[in-house]
């Protein structure tokens, strides 16, 4: 299944809405505190597995390579996460 001109297009904004939502709740300052950030870094892991699903088209891959960027990115984002977590 070829992904549509109207799939990319509602995907590309969803990804601009997150973008903004994240940015917003960022620059709240200290109301929203430490959890803007880790609200910040689940939006970044949803785009990112956006983007894989739907521009890189992993949705039509094998079950091997969803595994293979699933735990990719699992793994990234726990790395990011824990780096943040235990240097601040």
């Amino acid at each position: 299944m070829i992904t549509t001109a109207r799939t990319l297009t509602i995907t590309w904004i969803a990804l601009i809405v997150a973008t903004v939502a994240a940015f917003v709740l960022c620059e709240m300052g200290t109301d929203v505190g430490r959890w803007a950030i880790w609200a910040a870094m689940l939006i970044a892991a949803l785009k990112a597995g956006v983007v894989l699903h739907v521009f890189m088209e992993l949705h039509e891959g094998t079950i091997a390579w969803k595994l293979a960027f699933g735990v990719w990115l699992s793994f990234c984002t726990v790395l990011i996460a824990g780096l943040y977590y235990f240097t601040t």
